[in-house]
């Protein structure tokens, strides 16, 4: 094999090597690169937070869980800030782990996603005030859930569980 060859081989290689590796590392979730969240995708992040918290529910129940365990569920979907509250005020210490209390002072609970379904921003587009006003018979009349979601250098994550309406249609 020629040296031209051999460069030209090489050369392939790398160019191939190196936009193998920038397309992963340049791919960008849409809820990480906008400005703001789509309906559809609030709907998804309130969705998938769901599921992770009752992913931890449920695994929790029967075996405690560490605390870098349940980062790992929760992580993708909550702030920190969330997460230990939710830590403190839903699971009970179980000596270094965690056990679910089946409580749910701060658990996300099922929106209907209708036309009460409610999302704002902030001035700054850094904050989205997400709310959902229904009629629950259980609750003797209506009830809305509201939820503070901030932008993160990781994207959008659900930061607070809200009783404040001031901020909320």
């Amino acid at each position: 094999m020629t040296l031209l060859r051999k460069t030209m081989l090489y050369l392939g290689v790398l160019i191939l090597t190196a936009s193998l590796t920038n397309t992963s590392e340049t791919y960008v979730h849409a809820a990480t690169s906008t400005k703001t969240l789509s309906k559809s995708q609030t709907i998804s992040l309130l969705k998938n937070g769901r599921k992770a918290m009752d992913n931890v529910f449920e695994k929790s129940y029967t075996t405690p869980l560490t605390q870098k365990q349940i980062y790992d569920i929760m992580q993708p979907y909550f702030t920190p800030k969330y997460i230990e509250n939710f830590i403190k005020c839903d699971l009970e210490p179980v000596g270094d782990k965690w056990k679910s209390t089946r409580g749910g002072a701060v658990y996300v609970y099922a929106f209907y996603y209708n036309s009460n379904f409610k999302v704002t921003y902030s001035k700054d587009k850094s904050k989205s005030y997400v709310s959902e006003k229904n009629y629950e018979e259980g609750e003797g009349g209506y009830v809305t859930q509201k939820l503070i979601l901030i932008k993160t250098k990781a994207g959008w994550r659900i930061d607070q569980y809200d009783d404040d309406a001031r901020y909320f249609m």
